[in-house]
């Protein structure tokens, strides 16, 4: 049976910055329960959420459409039947 991580929840935007004119970028999460729901937040446009594996990790691929600029994405988890936001990653389009 795996281990749970122990660790706190960071998330990664791939590839960090984005290029202009790309279309899609991934998610990547780590540190989370394992088999639990994590819901992403894209500056105030919800995805859908994500179910972390075994290890309490997780790969979103997000089709997104921001301009230049800096933009970031939360992750929130279900604690006593309220969504808690514990991490964040930012990235820029340039």
């Amino acid at each position: 049976m795996p281990k749970p991580t122990g660790s706190s929840p960071t998330l990664a935007v791939i590839p960090n910055p984005v290029p202009l004119g790309s279309t899609s970028i991934t998610v990547a999460g780590t540190g989370f329960k394992r088999n639990s729901i994590v819901l992403l937040d894209f500056s105030h446009e919800r995805a859908p959420e994500v179910t972390t594996d075994d290890s309490g990790n997780f790969a979103y691929v997000h089709n997104y459409t921001y301009g230049i600029g800096n933009a970031a994405v939360n992750a929130f988890v279900q604690k006593n039947r309220e969504w808690v936001k514990v991490a964040t990653a930012y990235f820029t389009i340039a």
